[in-house]
């Protein structure tokens, strides 16, 4: 079997698009990138979330959430705090301007990808994203 016939690489395919596209808009439409972007997403989604639990969601080393979130709070996109409960623990909350920010790019980004998705029924949609939730 071919690799690029496999179901594995042709989702790492489309992710790979996907990213690339968030990438591409995130570049003419504000200041960060999409790794920054979606530290400012999982602060607004999850308000006051540990770095650990920002970590977990996104799949990544805490290190990296550590180095990305520095540079989204030094734009002025999220706030960085002790947690009250362990001192050596960070929470993480969104700002109003990463609140803006968020409320006006992911309207950019269904917008981009739903000419991608027409082809896809609502019903076919619905069983994926049932599959991507019990595949993660």
């Amino acid at each position: 079997m071919k690799p690029s016939t496999t179901l594995s690489f042709q989702l790492h395919g489309l992710v790979y698009s996907i990213d690339k596209l968030a990438a591409e808009l995130l570049k003419a439409e504000s200041d960060i990138n999409f790794p920054q972007f979606l530290i400012v997403l999982c602060a607004y989604q999850h308000p006051g979330c540990s770095k650990k639990y920002m970590a977990d969601w996104l799949q990544l080393t805490e290190a990296t959430v550590s180095s990305t979130s520095s540079k989204v709070f030094a734009k002025g996109y999220i706030k960085i705090s002790a947690d009250s409960k362990d001192a050596r623990a960070k929470k993480i909350v969104v700002t109003r301007k990463g609140r803006q920010l968020v409320d006006r790019i992911y309207p950019i980004f269904e917008a981009a990808l739903e000419p991608h998705f027409k082809a896809v029924s609502a019903a076919d949609q619905k069983k994926l994203q049932h599959s991507i939730i019990t595949i993660k």
